[in-house]
Formats: C-alpha cells, sequence, structure tokens
C-alpha cells in the first residue's frame, strides 16, 4: 500500500533548525517521505512501547559533519485507514564524532 505522508509545519522548521548541510534538510524529508510512503504500515505495526497507540515513532541515522545523527519522527497513524501517516514532530540527537 502507498501512503500519504502529511509533514507539519513544525516538523520542517525543526528540521531546519538542526543546521544540515549535507544532506539537506529537503533531501532528509524526502527520504523520510519516501520511506514512510512505501513501508509505513510496518512502522505502525511495531510501535514504540513509550507512543500512545496512536503514534509511533520513525528513526532516521544519518552521518554528516563528521557524526552519526539520530532523528526520532513522531508518526501520527489515526488515519491509517484512509492511508494518512502525519509526521508531527522530530528529535535531533547528534552523536559522537566519527
Amino acid at each position: 500500500m502507498a501512503w500519504w505522508v502529511n509533514i507539519t509545519r513544525e516538523v520542517v522548521e525543526g528540521l531546519q533548525s538542526f543546521g544540515f548541510q549535507n544532506p539537506s534538510p529537503e533531501q532528509i524529508l524526502q527520504s523520510v517521505e519516501h520511506y514512510l510512503r512505501t513501508q509505513g504500515e510496518t512502522w505502525f505495526e511495531d510501535r514504540w512501547n513509550k507512543c500512545p497507540e496512536q503514534f509511533f515513532v520513525f528513526t532516521h541515522i544519518l552521518a554528516e559533519g563528521g557524526r552519526l545523527h539520530t532523528l526520532e519522527f513522531v508518526v501520527e497513524d489515526t488515519s491509517k485507514t484512509v492511508g494518512v501517516l502525519n509526521v508531527v514532530w522530530v528529535e535531533h540527537y547528534p552523536g559522537n564524532p566519527l
């Protein structure tokens, strides 16, 4: 099933505030959107146990600026019956230098 993925303004602004250059925030969002669009069902079937039932966390790991970064996207899926996933929040966890 192909999902329709809605990424909120808060997520876009949050990702832009982290200062990523390569990949750019736009490239990161394209990657997240593509993965959720094609694999969203896998993620909501394997929920993060600390999230309420209508949410799951999609973890995206990337290397940028000489370190690994973990981005956790909170996805609301109450509209999954009509094929919609809403990315509503993002957290950034910079790792140690490589």
